[in-house]
Order: structure tokens, then C-alpha cells, then sequence
């Protein structure tokens, strides 16, 4: 998971700049990057229970906003589960299930079928589109469309 300086230090100077454009609250993690694969199971498993989007905001907020790289292991992520009502142990053995696993894998094999290549990645009729500064081109497309 290792990333040229350069590279690491364009990306933390870019945030930067969004941040201050759109006044986000945002803080560079001092670890960076982290795994995601138990967050991403996290986020199908949270389905059950009607929270994905609500736990993808919180691991995010966590994350790129406290600086918690905690959510990288079940441990900060069963602190989540808990602030959103959710059994720790059950969360974490519906994130481990086959089925979640599974589901984790279609999904990523669907989004490479597609022509996914990184996120954040939007599909708007058919055409891809790729990174947080495309928002403009998307909301053209969605305007053409609807």
C-alpha cells in the first residue's frame, strides 16, 4: 500500500485546496492509506439493518475528519456499529459471513465488468465518471438525461 512521497504529498495539497474552496471540515490522517476491505464489508453488512449510508458517513467522518485510522480493524469499526444501534459481535460476524464476502466480490467484479478503475467512480447512461472533480460533468449528464 506503499505510495510515491510525491504522489502522497500532490493528493494531501489537493484536499487541501478542496477543503478550503467548499469549507469542509477535513484533517489529512497521519495514516494514510489504510486497508478498506473490512469497512467496505462493513458497508454491505450495515444493509441489514437499514445503516450503509449512515456508517459510510461515519467511518468517512472519522477518518478524514479525526484523524481515526481505527476504522481500518473491527475494533474501530464495532464502535461504530454501536453509535448506530447495531450489536458489535453480530455486526462483525455479518461483515466475516460468506454472503457479505461474496457480495463484496460481485460488486467489485460488476464495477471492473464496467470499466471501474478507482473511486470514487459514477455511471450516468452508460458513460464513467472518475474522481471528485468531475461533480460538474455529472450533474451535466444528469441534466441532459433527465
Amino acid at each position: 500500500m506503499d505510495e510515491p512521497a510525491a504522489k502522497i504529498a500532490n493528493r494531501k495539497r489537493d484536499l487541501e485546496r478542496w477543503t478550503a474552496k467548499y469549507d469542509l471540515a477535513f484533517r489529512f490522517p497521519d495514516r494514510f492509506p489504510i486497508k478498506t476491505s473490512r469497512a467496505l464489508r462493513g458497508a454491505i453488512a450495515m444493509r441489514r439493518w437499514d445503516r450503509e449510508r449512515a456508517f459510510v458517513d461515519a467511518i468517512f467522518q472519522r477518518y478524514w475528519e479525526a484523524n481515526d485510522a481505527s476504522i481500518a480493524e473491527y475494533e474501530g469499526l464495532r464502535a461504530v456499529a454501536a453509535r448506530l444501534s447495531v450489536d458489535g459481535d453480530e455486526f462483525e460476524a455479518v461483515c466475516e459471513s460468506a454472503e457479505t464476502r461474496d457480495a463484496l466480490a460481485e460488486s467489485t467484479n460488476e464495477g471492473l465488468a464496467r470499466g471501474i478503475f478507482g473511486a470514487p467512480s459514477f455511471v450516468v447512461g452508460g458513460e464513467i465518471f472518475w474522481g471528485k472533480d468531475r461533480m460538474d460533468f455529472i450533474e451535466d449528464a444528469l441534466a441532459r438525461s433527465g
